[in-house]
């Protein structure tokens, strides 16, 4: 998937995220997706992504100094997150929240996404793993394939 979790725990578990996050956004628009390292927190595992979705409604973007149309079209901002109990009395737990926060043009996402970085501490190893839309639709792919053969499996 992403190289950012080796085992298959992780996988498995990124790849449920993928599949939640398809559920709430349409697919075929998504233009640019950010998505966090998860963070453990005792028992409770969470991860976060950002994702630039096309706006087919919004009118094109306006350079402020020219007054001309950009060419560029404003984006839709989602959020995703997911909680994982991964131990305890209610371990297996899991809950998916995907919302749209904001519409702004795709320059200003990866403003905003670096923006965030930089005040949760650089360095940490935090850095989002940035996908273009058709590369977070062929993870999303390999996530369904891999659901299906678990399937065969059973």
């Amino acid at each position: 998937m992403t190289g950012m979790r080796p085992d298959d725990a992780a996988h498995e578990t990124e790849e449920r995220f993928v599949r939640a996050i398809a559920e709430h956004v349409p697919m075929d628009r998504v233009a640019e997706v950010y998505l966090f390292p998860p963070l453990r927190q005792g028992a409770i595992e969470s991860g976060v992504a950002v994702l630039a979705v096309t706006d087919p409604v919004t009118d094109p973007v306006t350079d402020p100094v020219t007054d001309q149309e950009t060419g560029e079209r404003r984006h839709i901002v989602y959020t995703a997150t997911y909680r994982h109990t991964r131990k305890g009395p209610d371990r297996g737990g899991w809950s998916v929240d995907v919302v749209a926060q904001a519409d702004a043009p795709l320059d200003a996402v990866a403003a905003a996404v670096r923006g965030v970085h930089r005040r949760t501490g650089e360095g940490d190893g935090a850095e989002a793993d940035r996908m273009s839309g058709s590369q977070f639709r062929a993870l999303l792919a390999d996530a369904l394939r891999a659901d299906q053969a678990g399937d065969a499996d059973r």
